[in-house]
């Protein structure tokens, strides 16, 4: 059947009427349609599964990362507490050894004075003034004083005796200077002086003594007097010093 053609009569067209055709073709349109945002839906959802996944693996890695950066600070803080406990251990000791050295050095000294001391073939028999020392004190003015006597004899007899010590110098008290000397008992709180003495091969006389603020002291004079009476038995005199050690 031949379909009736389309006429056109004044300002009206004509237009043949196919109800078939216009379904098909809405029914090709809902397709097209439904086709398209159908696809849209399935590619907007893989993109979003995508995007979940990707926004989990950057959570993940960035705990994996926060984790790491924990890690490695707690390791340079115990690295930086190890390297400082270390130069505090190494000064130590390094002090220690220095310590230790300087107090060997100061035994061997003292071994080796003692030695030659005790030894008959180097001095001779008979009582010494060995040694004497001066060290200062923390306070001004005042010096600690020690004196060493010996005494070499085969017999090994006591000797005894009284210690006078007396330090010489320049007094400028007032407008002139003059010397002086003083005696220990004017420098120093003792409970008997001259100092009794009484050893078989050595002892140390010590104390600590104040010299007067206007007084510059020259030498040290040290005499040994007899046990009974003040008769002089030796005598030894000393450039005042200080132990710098």
């Amino acid at each position: 059947m031949k379909e009736p053609s389309v006429q056109r009569n004044g300002n009206f067209l004509l237009v043949p009427y196919r109800p078939r055709r216009r379904v098909l073709m809405l029914g090709l349109l809902f397709c097209v349609v439904a086709g398209v945002g159908g696809l849209g839906y399935w590619y907007g959802m893989s993109r979003a599964v995508l995007d979940d996944d990707y926004v989990r693996a950057l959570v993940r890695r960035d705990r994996a990362n926060e984790s790491q950066i924990a890690a490695l600070r707690s390791q340079l803080v115990d690295a930086e507490l190890a390297r400082a406990v270390d130069q505090q251990a190494t000064e130590s000791l390094r002090e220690t050894i220095a310590t230790l050295r300087r107090e060997i050095a100061e035994l061997r000294d003292e071994a080796g004075l003692y030695r030659n001391m005790l030894d008959p073939g180097n001095a001779g028999q008979g009582l010494r003034i060995a040694d004497f020392e001066l060290s200062a004190t923390r306070d001004a003015g005042r010096y600690r004083y020690h004196v060493l006597l010996t005494r070499v004899d085969p017999v090994g007899e006591v000797a005894r005796g009284r210690v006078a010590i007396d330090v010489s110098g320049i007094s400028a008290s007032g407008r002139q200077s003059r010397p002086i000397a003083l005696a220990l008992d004017e420098l120093a709180e003792l409970e008997e002086y001259p100092i009794p003495f009484r050893f078989r091969y050595f002892q140390g006389v010590a104390g600590v003594l104040e010299l007067p603020s206007d007084f510059e002291p020259e030498a040290v004079r040290v005499r040994l007097l007899a046990s009974e009476g003040r008769s002089e038995v030796l005598r030894k005199e000393f450039a005042w010093s200080l132990d710098q050690r």
